[in-house]
């Protein structure tokens, strides 16, 4: 691949690249130039939020690019991720524990039937490693969801111990797509038509991309079953569904009513990249999620100059940059006084890391974080609190 393949659009991709907007000094146009125009390997931090994907009119994608920049500069530096790699290798897992279920407290009927939901044979929740091990409770909501929207326990299959191997593409490729047959074998092994959801952005973005590759390449005839079986959704693309919302915003404002909330909170969504890169695909279903969060007795907060992403792919390559983007992130989100939200609604497990296991790094940055009076939350526990209490 050569410098020539890229169509000079005038390097939109360097525009909305949330790394070269946040730090100002790592230019995605100038990687381009360096590695296609010199065969120059640079360890580029990006986030794989594919924001230069949705964006860029050529064949050859960005993001592309910087997956085969990274496995070439690996090649010849130390992997910065080689404890992970030799645990994924030797455990088959990246520190993720099992979700028990057994004393799980299940709905005792559904709240309404979600139609789409009832054309899957299976539904898989597929959290992610991260998500099961540090945010077990998010699993067990996802599970309370689907039930109030109607699906039988029997048809539900929570995959709370595997990796969806997204660390992989930067290192190995071939082993990248050996993990994603694994795991498509284990999804769709008697064809049966399954969804999976995610909780994760990377998760669902990955999940994606093995999917295209394996269903493109003749892969299938090596696993058993078909990834084409197979529908991947992030779970709040389920929840800004307009029928999911038909169904969840009467009794989610009849719970908020009876809490008597003290006037309407302000609520920035944090929405996870990955998941939807398309722009118009991506503002609906905001939008889906701004509703439901209004019928909770929130008011949605619009940020200017918002970088989208929280920098959470760059924890593990590049760890001083994802506290420096993470300053900016919250920086941005409180910039204005008479719009500054008092929550900010999670709707990605790596986005809850990034803006909350790692604050206390960002308020040695910058004393403007430290002040910060800003909740985290995930957004489906704010709406899985009003419609099915938890007293643990």
């Amino acid at each position: 691949m050569k410098y020539d393949d890229c169509v000079k659009c005038g390097f939109k991709c360097s525009h909305i690249c949330t790394v070269t907007r946040a730090t100002r000094k790592h230019d995605l146009h100038e990687f381009l130039e360096r590695y296609l125009g010199n065969g120059e390997a640079v360890a580029w931090p990006c986030t794989g939020c594919r924001a230069c994907d949705a964006i860029c009119p050529g064949e050859f994608k960005p993001f592309q690019l910087v997956q085969e920049a990274m496995r070439d500069y690996l090649t010849d530096h130390e992997n910065s991720l080689s404890d992970y790699h030799v645990e994924f290798v030797e455990r088959g897992r990246i520190g993720a524990t099992n979700v028990f279920l057994d004393d799980l407290a299940i709905p005792a009927r559904s709240i309404g039937t979600q139609s789409s939901l009832q054309v899957f044979d299976k539904i898989i929740v597929f959290p992610g490693c991260l998500v099961s091990a540090s945010y077990p409770r998010l699993v067990h909501r996802t599970y309370q969801l689907l039930v109030l929207l109607g699906v039988d326990t029997k048809r539900i299959i929570v995959e709370d111990e595997s990796c969806c191997g997204s660390f992989l593409q930067s290192i190995d490729d071939g082993e990248f797509m050996d993990n994603g047959k694994r795991l498509f074998k284990v999804f769709t092994k008697k064809a049966e038509k399954t969804l999976i959801l995610t909780s994760c952005g990377s998760c669902t973005s990955t999940l994606r991309d093995l999917q295209k590759r394996l269903s493109s390449t003749g892969a299938t005839q090596m696993i058993t079953g078909s990834p084409c079986a197979a529908t991947i959704k992030h779970y709040a693309e389920l929840l800004a569904d307009p029928e999911s919302i038909e169904i969840l915003r009467p009794v989610i404002e009849k719970m908020a009513a009876e809490k008597a909330r003290n006037g309407k909170k302000r609520a920035y969504i944090q929405f996870p990249c990955q998941a939807i890169t398309e722009a118009a695909a991506r503002t609906k279903a905001i939008e889906g999620m701004e509703r439901l969060l209004a019928a909770a007795g929130y008011e949605a907060t619009h940020v200017s100059q918002d970088l989208r992403c929280c920098g959470a792919g760059l924890l593990e390559t590049h760890p001083d940059l994802a506290i420096e983007y993470g300053v900016r992130r919250m920086e941005n989100l409180t910039n204005d006084p008479e719009t500054t939200p008092g929550t900010i609604a999670i709707a990605c497990g790596n986005c809850h890391r990034s803006l909350v296991d790692f604050k206390p790094a960002m308020d040695v940055e910058s004393e403007r974080v430290e002040e910060l009076d800003v909740k985290v939350r995930f957004f489906l526990e704010m709406l899985m609190e009003l419609l099915f209490p938890m007293n643990t």
